[in-house]
């Protein structure tokens, strides 16, 4: 079924359901959206046993926005219902295959067997006191080390104490209600903001920017987005390329 014609409630249910993201329900995705058509009520749904909030802030991408830290540096989004909803739904496992950018390189290293990257990038207004960790953890989940950077660049800034209005810590702005341990930790902030952005990476066959749109508003909110990019995106993207033309690097 083409869902491209869909409207309100019906559509945002059909998102969800689209496992695979080509704006067409088939097999299980289309038995689980007729079933949860039939459970509406009000502003809720049950998709697979599961109930979700229909609010629109659930599923549009519009609807997030940025928080600023105390400290200055720029803060991954106020997750919220999103997260609520779909979090179980994610597989943070270190396992899956790489993915393919836009441009057609692999983005996410060896896939379940991890990374192979010796070195990370470094330029001016980035810091080199995390590229070990950066560099041990992104092996291991298999994700550019450089993205890695990038992205810490844009949500902390490096700074490890930094914490948003939305509950969100550390180097890589992991919210804490959904990840474990001391968040401001920089080893075990790492470990798991890798982690996650390989499942961003995963979610999106490794299109880089619809995976770090996920990582700032969740995978379902990127999902059911029609953007391809967004300024947080950009951003970190632009963050990736002076790190991968920099020709300055630590070495493992």
């Amino acid at each position: 079924m083409d869902i491209s014609s869909l409207t309100g409630q019906k559509a945002s249910i059909a998102k969800a359901c689209d496992k695979n993201g080509d704006s067409k329900l088939e097999g299980a995705e289309l038995t689980s959206y007729n079933g949860a058509v039939k459970t509406i009520s009000g502003s809720t749904c049950s998709i697979d046993g599961k109930t979700y909030n229909l609010d629109d802030s659930v599923f549009e991408a519009s609807k997030s926005s940025s928080s600023s830290s105390s400290s200055g540096g720029s803060m991954v989004s106020s997750w919220g219902k999103m997260f609520d909803s779909f979090w179980d739904d994610i597989n943070l496992s270190a396992g899956g295959t790489s993915g393919t950018n836009t441009s057609g390189n692999s983005t996410s290293g060896t896939g379940a067997s991890g990374g192979n990257y010796s070195s990370v990038g470094n330029a001016n207004g980035f810091s080199n006191q995390y590229d070990s960790l950066i560099l041990k953890y992104a092996n291991e989940y298999g994700v550019d080390p450089n993205l890695v950077k990038a992205v810490m660049r844009t949500e902390s800034s490096f700074n490890s104490k930094a914490t948003s209005s939305a509950n969100c810590c550390g180097l890589m702005q992991l919210n804490a209600k959904y990840f474990k341990g001391d968040l401001y930790d920089p080893e075990n902030n790492i470990k798991q903001g890798c982690q996650y952005l390989k499942s961003c990476l995963d979610a999106f066959g490794g299109n880089e920017s619809k995976a770090l749109m996920g990582y700032n508003m969740g995978i379902y909110g990127a999902k059911a987005s029609s953007k391809t990019s967004t300024g947080y995106s950009q951003k970190v993207l632009s963050y990736y390329n002076q790190l991968k033309g920099s020709g300055l690097s630590l070495s493992a």
